[in-house]
This record gives C-alpha cells, sequence and structure tokens, in this order.
C-alpha cells in the first residue's frame, strides 16, 4: 500500500507506519480484548487472564490425606520418609479415585483433578441421550487449564477413568469452578 498508495501516501513519509498501521492495530486489538473480555476461560491477551484459570491448582483433597494416613498408620510425629511415604499414597489414590460410568452425563462439566498445569475441565456436548453404555462416544470440549479450547471424543467409560469431580460453573469463585457437591 505504501508503494502503490500514489503521491498523497508518499508525502506521510514514515507517518504512514503510525497513522493508518499503528492506528489499525490498536483498533484490532482493542476489539480482541473487548470481544474476549466476557468470557474467563478465553481472555485475550492471556496475561490478563487471571492466574487461577491459567494455571487452576486442584489441592490433595482432605479424604486422599485422610486415606494416605490410615494407610501409613502415621500418628502425630512424623519422619521424613514417613512424609514421604504418606504423600506416595495420597498421590496414588487421587489417581485411582475417578468419577462412575453412570454420573457422566451430556452438558455436565469434569474435572481431572490434577495439580498445576495438568489441571483441566472437559465439558461434554454431545453424546447418546438416555443411554448409559460405556462403549458410547462422547464429544468434549476442554473449558479451562491444559489443552483449553480443545475438541475431541472419548468413549464413556474411558472419560469416567479420566474424571475426578464434576463442577458446576460458579462466578462468585476467583477460579471460576466448584465441584458439584460442595456449599
Amino acid at each position: 500500500m505504501a508503494v502503490i498508495g500514489g503521491p498523497s501516501i508518499h508525502q506521510l513519509g514514515f507517518n504512514y507506519v503510525l497513522t493508518p498501521v499503528m492506528l489499525n492495530v490498536l483498533i484490532i486489538f482493542l476489539v480482541a480484548i473487548v470481544f474476549n473480555y466476557p468470557f474467563r476461560w478465553r481472555r485475550y491477551p492471556e496475561s490478563i487472564m487471571p492466574e487461577t484459570s491459567r494455571c487452576a491448582q486442584t489441592q490433595l483433597l482432605h479424604e486422599d490425606l485422610q486415606y494416605a494416613l490410615e494407610q501409613a498408620h502415621a500418628v502425630s510425629t512424623i519422619t521424613e520418609h514417613e512424609l514421604a511415604e504418606l504423600f506416595r499414597l495420597a498421590e496414588k489414590h487421587a489417581s485411582d479415585d475417578h468419577l462412575p460410568v453412570e454420573e457422566i452425563l451430556n452438558d455436565h462439566y469434569y474435572s481431572n483433578g490434577k495439580l498445576g498445569s495438568e489441571w483441566s475441565v472437559r465439558h461434554i456436548i454431545d453424546g447418546p441421550e438416555g443411554s448409559l453404555d460405556t462403549e458410547d462416544q462422547l464429544i468434549f470440549k476442554v473449558v479451562a487449564g491444559n489443552h483449553l479450547y480443545k475438541v475431541g471424543s472419548v468413549s464413556r467409560e474411558e472419560m469416567a477413568k479420566w474424571s475426578r469431580h464434576e463442577l458446576v460453573p460458579d462466578s462468585s469463585k476467583h477460579h471460576g469452578w466448584r465441584r458439584l457437591n460442595d456449599d
């Protein structure tokens, strides 16, 4: 445009970069921010997304620690070795804990309950209605955490093994989610 724009564009010189180009870039950038702002899971640029939405961390649950304490037969004082064993048992319990197949339903949200950057929330967007067959193929969209916006399909059984918690959106929480049965 600068080369074939004619004498009026040539007269602008380097102001051409500031006037039409920079102005257009600024307008496009502001439109992108305004358009994406209402969606907590897709803020643009990512730097304005709340930290918990970018890398939400789930903590070990009380049940996991209680399970590990019971398995380790720990009392009030605990050695470094016992603590390491306690965490190993809690992590094993957390990784083995998942939802039953019959609790995986269309238009519901599920989390894998992982820590840090591995945490993810999937929304079941399609699947056979009224069927609880373990081989049913479900279509999901990742709405928070790892692999954000990914769309995929898995069997109902695979989804149950992946899912640790059912979640509901909650705008009163800073991260936007709460477990279904938490009050």
